[in-house]
């Protein structure tokens, strides 16, 4: 039986094939409460790279700016979710080789809002950031930035110079801890709002919490 346990360890209870990217999360879900939303990335020309535009499209995300190149594959996250915790395998692929140069600018000049996700698994993109934030606003654009998790403890590269150019920051609640250096919610959110103009923080089963002109908002799921 012991032998038999150890073996079955391995086994899962479920599998799903969803689409990842915080980013391109966001566009569908921008896509789905009807706003017209250009998704611009990079990915392999394989079924992962696929899988992503046909449903970036079904959602109604214009996908025309997305750069497709074969000499790269895909880059795919692997989530190990029990009822407590998570843990997430990521391998960076088409992911790590996007850079902030290769967004058309044009299609800035169309858009009223730029937004950018998971800055620290780019570090080709969040190099160049702040530089195209600032001709965002320059163009009259707002901007906003979902920082995602930093595998290399930094937290503050390039979050230094780009969150003066935010409108909206969106981390989660460890995020926001690690890039404030608070452990207090309220107190991280104030920090935090120093610089950008309304923070909104993911809670998780909590809901989300938000922090705008010096006032607390708090909201349930």
């Amino acid at each position: 039986p012991e032998a038999l346990q150890q073996q079955l360890r391995h086994f899962i209870r479920d599998a799903v094939l969803e689409l990842g990217s915080a980013s391109a999360i966001m566009a569908c879900q921008a896509g789905r409460l009807g706003l017209r939303t250009a998704f611009v990335g990079k990915m392999g020309d394989d079924a992962f790279g696929r899988l992503l535009a046909k449903t970036l499209q079904e959602r109604g995300v214009d996908t025309r700016a997305i750069i497709v190149d074969p000499a790269l594959r895909t880059g795919i996250t692997v989530h190990l979710s029990r009822p407590d915790d998570r843990a997430s395998l990521t391998y960076l692929g088409s992911i790590a080789a996007f850079r902030s140069e290769e967004v058309p600018i044009e299609l800035v000049r169309q858009s009223r809002h730029l937004h950018a996700s998971s800055i620290f698994f780019q570090p080709g993109l969040a190099e160049g950031l702040p530089s195209l934030f600032k001709a965002a606003r320059d163009l009259g654009l707002s901007t906003s930035v979902d920082p995602g998790w930093d595998p290399g403890g930094r937290w503050r590269e390039p979050l230094d110079e780009l969150l003066p150019l935010l409108d909206l920051f969106f981390p989660n609640e460890q995020e926001l801890y690690h890039v404030t250096r608070s452990s207090d919610l309220e107190e991280a959110l104030r920090l935090a709002g120093r610089t950008v103009p309304t923070v909104v923080v993911k809670l998780g089963a909590r809901g989300a919490a938000a922090w705008q002109r010096d006032v607390l908002y708090i909201e349930p799921p």
